[in-house]
């Protein structure tokens, strides 16, 4: 999936600076923080799929150029995806937390006045960290690379200054590796972690 939802991304901005190279264009930079609710699911093949939610926190910049009614920027942003508990059995249970380092392509197109809708993908720098409970002792973290993907709508300032109403959903994954002390030795789990955001943000766009 990933694959080709970059490829789109890249044909889609392509195509985007062809036909915007006619249009009078205006920079623009932001700043921002915003709220999530997060439905956060683990999948390893010792212990089987589980789910939580979490409350998360993030913190964002970004600029570009508008071109008439669309606009391509790129944004950079820290969020802390909040903590998350999974179960395994009655007897074990794991609480994480994650949070990542991000950087995005936005292309943005303006539908009516102070309404725009958008779309980003980039790639997050996700720092992993597993605490164990019951049959799992101790705690370890892993860290890595991996793409994740964006849509939402803005209200307000959509072709100059003044605050700006985010409403976005995201998608953050990650494939971390940790090793936990059991009765009987240690166990290393490997896993997928995907993380689906529901976030509301106030940014300021100068």
């Amino acid at each position: 999936m990933k694959s080709p939802l970059m490829a789109a991304f890249v044909a889609a901005t392509l195509v985007f600076a062809h036909n915007a190279g006619a249009q009078d264009e205006s920079t623009y930079d932001y700043i921002g923080v915003g709220i999530s609710s997060n439905d956060a699911s683990q999948s390893t093949g010792l212990f089987g799929d589980d789910d939580d939610e979490a409350q998360g926190l993030k913190l964002f910049a970004g600029g570009g150029g508008s071109y008439g009614n669309k606009s391509l920027g790129v944004e950079l942003g820290l969020f802390n995806h909040g903590e998350s508990n999974y179960g395994f059995g009655s007897s074990a249970s794991v609480d994480i937390e994650v949070a990542s380092a991000y950087a995005a392509f936005v292309g943005a197109i303006s539908v009516t006045d102070g309404v725009s809708l958008f779309g980003k993908l980039g790639s997050h720098y996700w720092n992993f960290e597993a605490t164990g409970r019951g049959t799992l002792f101790g705690k370890d973290e892993d860290n890595g690379f991996d793409w994740f993907y964006g849509v939402g709508i803005d209200f307000g300032a959509a072709d100059g200054e003044g605050p700006v109403l985010r409403l976005e959903y995201e998608v953050f994954s990650a494939e971390p590796e940790i090793t936990f002390a059991t009765l009987s030795g240690t166990t290393e789990v490997e896993g997928d972690y995907e993380a689906s955001h529901l976030s509301l943000s106030w940014l300021y766009r100068f």
